[in-house]
């Protein structure tokens, strides 16, 4: 079951690039503390063993750590934490981007010494890319595909288009971000 929930997820990563469906929730309420007994938080991490299978599973369990105690700490959903390290970065650890973002959460260096953490860690990156993403969530009313979109294009972007701006690369970012998140949602 959960290898079947990866594999719909990647297909619709892939193939299905849909606009967003405005039936959907797309407010987030802020949350003090959000644990799940059986979270499927853990399927995302499963899906970056599927795709690298070199991956260990020690540190599969660290992430899932590190978002969950991260999300909880700044009060953000932690599915969409998952849902935007697996489109950011594949859930590579080591990913760079070619503006200079680092890690899971493509966070840029500037970014996380502003948020207080370094970036070049796994935990760092997760805690500065969540802290960055609860100051969006403040910024933009819980409104996830403005957040979304500002993490991707900027929060002057966002702010100055009124709205999602009008780039090809953040609309297909928040796309894809909210696809999978709405997936883990659904299975949840």
């Amino acid at each position: 079951m959960k290898y079947l929930v990866v594999i719909s997820i990647m297909a619709l990563m892939i193939w299905d690039l849909g606009a967003f469906s405005p039936e959907e929730p797309t407010r987030l309420a802020r949350s003090t503390s959000r644990t799940r007994s059986t979270s499927l938080a853990r399927t995302l991490p499963a899906a970056c063993n599927f795709l690298h299978p070199t991956s260990r599973n020690t540190h599969k369990h660290e992430v899932n750590r590190y978002v969950r105690d991260a999300a909880a700490k700044y009060g953000v959903d932690e599915d969409l934490v998952y849902s935007m390290i697996f489109v950011e970065s594949s859930c590579r650890v080591g990913a760079l981007s070619p503006q200079g973002a680092v890690g899971l959460m493509q966070v840029l260096p500037t970014t996380a010494q502003q948020m207080g953490y370094s970036p070049h860690t796994t935990q760092g990156n997760i805690y500065a890319g969540t802290k960055y993403l609860s100051y969006l969530q403040d910024r933009f009313n819980g409104q996830v595909p403005l957040m979304l979109a500002a993490y991707n294009a900027g929060p002057e972007a966002v702010k100055n288009a009124r709205g999602i701006p009008n780039y090809r690369e953040t609309r297909l970012y928040v796309d894809k971000v909210l696809r999978s998140y709405r997936q883990l949602r659904r299975a949840a």
